[in-house]
């Protein structure tokens, strides 16, 4: 069949959500045309579990295979297990899992991959492999004959390692300037590992504010986790007798500030940090289809103090992104203003966020998070501290409160702006709801004329371009900003500012896809391991990007909102490649990486890092 290209649906026919909120909050199947509906699977066949949602129950279904132990209760059918079985697992309970090892073959040096002499040979300190002979011998064949990066750059640092080494036609020369910034920093993280970073403007404000605080550390010279000396679980305050609090001097040599500069927020659309999906080479994608504000992946407080090379890699910021920011949550003000002092004085970023609305436990466990919602003098301290001690402005995003029945984030909104924060973005969701349910735009709106001298962003629910007309001119936000809707479809930002609705061919999509790709090789690398990291996070970017439903295979195009899937049967696409677009099966998402990362490995398997309720990170 003939496949429609760049078809552009009128606006006026995308009608907003004002009739049954409680039918849109709700997973639906798309009304299809009858001739792109596939015909159902046997009943036999389950529905992969990539494809659950928010509102479908991960619990057996009795229309399964027969399980004997499978008991109908008032709650549905749950599992009767064993008394050995529930013993085994309380005796695993709390410990590391084996996971099997990555292998990624034999190690070539770095120096020999580039055809240069190893300095550290002959004293036997590396231990990698230096006979290129015996390596290219026992290499996997290569992807393809062009290498992306070393047609891009006219350079590739893996050289004889890269898959693509066979499309290295000349003499690798270094580059002469590179698009990536905030590049991991050796030094500065030998500073942090050994308590050796100083931080004179927080300790001045700690003074200041009588803020009590201290460094943990243990007789090697490392940092242990981060814990306030003087706080327990039940709030009271208790002496460090423990542990050994190392003192921080009371006076260091003042350094001037740079000048602070107020950024424009006014109708911008911000990209929310999306954990695991929002990297470097997602970013990337989103930018060109128009987003004005981008932000990296949440870090821990803690682990950037500790100088954790994983916490800093979030931090890497590509040159096309103009008005950048990097997201941090802590339990703790001492940890936040010391962070805030230490990204402002290390890395080029343009604001720093604080995230006071991610509903993990994992996080809020550590008073981190949402959990910062129920502290509210904490939380606006550290906003104060922060951005005492910050050359950049810094910024909040939080959600409307622990659950949606009790919201308690509006009073925050009268103080925000008196404590030096630039911007808040306000998720409409409670962290009990994570992401069930319809964001309250109410309530956004609420907040956001509390002080009409704070720029708010709403957040939550924004899908099609019809939905962001109705919340910017029914509510009193600055800007908006994007999160599962610029997943399952990046080119939302372009569907906004050109406010049609977008009926993107197939083949477009696929070029998004081997950008993606391609971005993923020059970010991570093109060696085997950063093939295999590149595909790991194409196809769970892949567990979003299936749900979308083209325009036009739709019998209605009213019903277009976020939580609108793919028949669990898939679709009979106008085109074979938007029939495997749409394929809810995970087999089908590796075939799509195989185009352009070569074939997978024997061994791999494959399971989506969302599930249901935690797609993003609040």
């Amino acid at each position: 069949m003939a496949e429609s290209v760049g078809q552009v649906v009128p606006l006026k026919e995308i009608k907003t959500n004002t009739e049954d909120d409680q039918y849109h909050a709700e997973v639906y199947e798309a009304p299809l045309l009858p001739q792109y509906i596939k015909p159902p699977v046997s009943t036999d066949k389950k529905r992969p579990a990539e494809d659950l949602d928010d509102n479908e129950s991960k619990k057996p279904r009795l229309d399964e295979p027969t399980d004997t132990r499978l008991v109908k209760t008032e709650e549905g059918p749950t599992e009767v297990k064993t008394e050995e079985e529930k013993g085994k697992r309380e005796r695993t309970k709390g410990k590391k899992k084996n996971k099997p090892l990555k292998d990624f073959g034999p190690k070539l040096c770095s120096h020999v991959a580039k055809s240069q002499e190893c300095p550290n040979v002959s004293n036997n300190k590396c231990k990698d492999e230096h006979d290129l002979k015996k390596y290219l011998d026992s290499k996997v064949p290569d992807i393809s004959d062009k290498c992306y990066v070393f047609e891009t750059k006219g350079y590739c640092r893996y050289g004889h390692t890269c898959r693509f080494a066979s499309g290295h036609h000349k003499e690798n020369v270094v580059p002469q300037e590179t698009t990536e910034i905030n590049s991991f920093n050796q030094t500065l993280r030998n500073k942090l590992w050994n308590n050796m970073y100083e931080f004179p403007r927080s300790e001045q404000v700690f003074k200041e504010e009588k803020i009590k605080t201290g460094f943990v550390k243990k007789k090697s010279n490392k940092f242990t986790k981060h814990k306030s000396p003087t706080t327990t679980k039940g709030g009271d305050q208790v002496s460090a007798t423990d542990i050994e609090v190392v003192k921080i001097a009371e006076s260091y040599p003042k350094k001037e500030p740079r000048l602070k500069t107020k950024k424009d927020w006014e109708n911008k659309l911000y990209l929310a940090p999306l954990t695991t999906i929002g990297n470097l080479p997602y970013r990337r994608i989103v930018k060109r289809f128009g987003v004005d504000i981008t932000c990296g992946e949440m870090g821990m407080g803690t682990s950037l103090l500790q100088g954790h090379p994983s916490e800093f890699a979030l931090l890497r910021r590509h040159a096309s992104e103009d008005l950048f920011g990097v997201q941090i949550t802590g339990g703790f003000t001492d940890q936040l203003t010391r962070c805030a002092e230490m990204l402002s004085n290390e890395f080029d970023v343009d604001f720093v966020d604080l995230n006071a609305g991610c509903p993990l436990d994992l996080v809020c466990t550590k008073g981190a998070g949402a959990q910062l919602l129920e502290k509210h003098d904490r939380l606006l301290e550290s906003i104060k501290c922060m951005s005492k001690v910050s050359d950049v402005p810094i910024t909040l995003k939080l959600r409307i409160g622990k659950d949606e029945r009790c919201p308690t984030s509006l009073p925050l909104f009268k103080q925000l702006a008196q404590h030096n924060c630039s911007a808040v973005t306000l998720h409409g969701r409670s962290r009990r709801q994570r992401y069930a349910k319809l964001a309250d735009w109410k309530y956004i709106d609420a907040c956001a004329r509390e002080d009409p001298n704070l720029p708010v962003f709403g957040n939550g629910d924004i899908y099609t371009s019809a939905e962001y007309e109705e919340h910017t001119k029914n509510t009193a936000v600055t800007g908006v900003m994007l999160a599962r809707g610029a997943i399952i479809k990046p080119w939302l930002p372009t569907e906004i500012k050109e406010q049609k609705v977008w009926d993107i061919s197939a083949s477009e999509r696929l070029d998004i896809m081997r950008d993606f790709a391609n971005y993923g090789l020059e970010h991570w690398g093109s060696d085997f391991k950063g093939v295999e990291t590149t595909r790991s996070f194409f196809l769970n970017w892949q567990s979003f990007l299936y749900r979308y439903v083209p325009v036009g295979l739709l019998e209605r195009t009213d019903t277009i909102r976020m939580n609108m899937r793919v028949p669990s049967s898939g679709i009979l696409g106008r085109s074979e490649l938007e029939t495997l677009l749409a394929s809810p099966l995970v087999s089908d998402w590796v075939k799509i990486s195989e185009m352009f990362l070569g074939k997978a490995p024997t061994n791999f398997v494959f399971h989506p890092k969302h599930k249901a309720n935690s797609e993003s990170n609040g």
